[in-house]
């Protein structure tokens, strides 16, 4: 299924601490997805990541240029009590689009002995 996502913006780098905010996405075929969505912004810069904690938001008429971006999505697996209303799965695939960049996860064979991703990192530049 598809589903539209607002991400969390980072606009300079955080705290080394983990704190993903995990949570549910409903997709358009009867389906949920347990997913954080960010977009960081990592400074080449010397300074210090903890001077840089607060946000700015940019006033709406201001249309900045565009720049290209490196995106890094982890797959983690699949569990299959996600589809107890679907029915039989065979040889899930998950499939993320970004305007016209498109990253497929490899496809899973056996869900039940093995229910996560092979190479669960792809790595794209997205503008």
């Amino acid at each position: 299924g598809t589903a539209s996502v607002i991400p969390v913006v980072r606009l300079q780098p955080f705290s080394s601490v983990i704190d993903y905010n995990l949570q549910w996405t409903k997709l358009s075929n009867l389906s949920e997805i347990l997913a954080a969505f960010e977009i960081i912004q990592i400074s080449n810069g010397s300074e210090s990541p903890d001077k840089f904690r607060m946000s700015t938001i940019i006033p709406k008429f201001i249309d900045p240029p565009t720049a290209s971006f490196k995106l890094e999505v982890v797959f983690w697996g699949i569990r299959s009590s996600y589809f107890g209303c679907l029915g039989i799965v065979n040889r899930p695939q998950a499939i993320i689009q970004f305007g016209t960049t498109e990253l497929k996860s490899n496809i899973i064979t056996n869900l039940k002995s093995f229910p996560n991703f092979g190479h669960n990192l792809l790595v794209t530049q997205v503008e």
